[in-house]
Formats: structure tokens, sequence, C-alpha cells
């Protein structure tokens, strides 16, 4: 059997880390993406003690043309990914009223248009070929 390749974002913090640990330690090759380029190093450098099949890739899923320069990377170096899991996000904790306009349009670009964008940048190879898999994660804020 080869080995899966998993893509995700969000992967240099939190549930996408701890994802990222969980498919390393049953022998998939892993790319994780995040926007803070540090943290992603830092993410990587962890989770080599796991496996040296984790790989990173910056980028800010806010960001259509990011989003399109990752997949163009992903599929050049890696291939296309058997299973995406579109983990990026982020919450505000306070009423909506005292959320700023650039904010919730932020909270939109990277929640829902991000995860978007990454999946069309995927999906058409993925049914070209018949086989993948795509999970979306939502931000709760209870």
């Amino acid at each position: 059997m080869s080995q899966d390749l998993v893509l995700i974002t969000g992967g240099s913090s939190g549930i996408g880390k701890q994802l990222a640990a969980d498919y390393l330690a049953r022998g998939a090759l892993v790319v994780i993406v995040a926007d803070q380029v540090e943290r992603l190093a830092a993410a990587e450098a962890s989770l080599r003690k796991v496996s040296a099949s984790v790989f990173s890739v910056a980028c800010d899923i806010g960001d259509r043309q990011a989003v399109l320069h990752m997949s163009e990377v992903v599929t050049q170096t890696y291939g296309c990914p058997d299973i995406l899991i579109n983990n990026a996000g982020f919450a505000t904790y306070r009423t909506f009223e005292a959320s700023s306009s650039d904010e919730l349009e932020r909270l939109i670009e990277v929640n829902l248009l991000g995860a978007m964008r990454c999946t069309k940048a995927f999906l058409p190879q993925m049914i070209a070929r018949r086989h993948g898999a795509i999970a979306n994660m939502a931000v709760s804020t209870q």
C-alpha cells in the first residue's frame, strides 16, 4: 500500500498539529500549512520527533493568490493530497457589534473562503484520479 499524503491547514498548533502527529504515527506523509512562518517551522521540528515524513508550506489561506501558490508548490513537490483537512481558522470572542468590519471580513476570508479555496485547488485532481477525501473543521465560540 502506498503512503497517504495528508495536507492539514492550520497545522502549526492545536487540533491541526495533533492531527498531523496522529497521521505521522500511522505512516502518512504530512504537509502542514499555516501563515506564521516561525510557528510553522517550530511545529515541523516538533513533529519530526514523530516522523521525518512531515513538511511545511507557509500560506495565508485568507489570500487567494497565496492558496494558488501553495497548491502549486504542494502538487509539484509532493503530489495531490489523498486527504485534505481544512482546519485553519480563528474566532473572535466578543459580540458582533463590537467587531470591526475588517475583522468580520477577515473571519470570512479565512474560515469560509480559505477552506473553499483549498478545496477548489485540490478537488479537480482528486476527481480526475477518482480518489481523495476532504474534511472541514469549524471554529466554535462556545
